[in-house]
């Protein structure tokens, strides 16, 4: 966001995959909790009843639509190659068990 790019799963997928490419393993992890967030911000989003029905419709779009399915689950293989890379097994671990928790496979 500080650089103008919108925050969505695609940016942060295309940062990780910069990232991976240039072997930079702590800094793609360091995503993982604001890409987490921003998870939250529109699941919270598609249940809050005070909530616009389009921000309720564009988060629903953003965790669901097949296209935005296939950047979060990309997300996800990023930060698990980097915590691998890393020497993270645990962490490589949960984030498995979260995806899948998640329903991206």
């Amino acid at each position: 966001e500080e650089k103008g790019m919108q925050a969505n799963a695609m940016t942060y997928r295309m940062l990780l995959e910069g990232f991976m490419r240039s072997t930079r393993y702590g800094e793609a992890l360091a995503l993982q909790e604001p890409l987490f967030d921003l998870r939250s911000r529109l699941e919270r989003t598609t249940q809050d009843p005070v909530a616009m029905p389009a921000a309720r419709d564009q988060a629903a779009r953003e965790l669901q639509d097949p296209g935005a399915q296939r950047n979060w689950t990309k997300a996800y293989y990023y930060l698990i190659d980097a915590a691998v890379w890393n020497g993270e097994w645990p962490r490589a671990v949960q984030l498995v068990e979260d995806m899948v928790d998640q329903g991206l496979t």
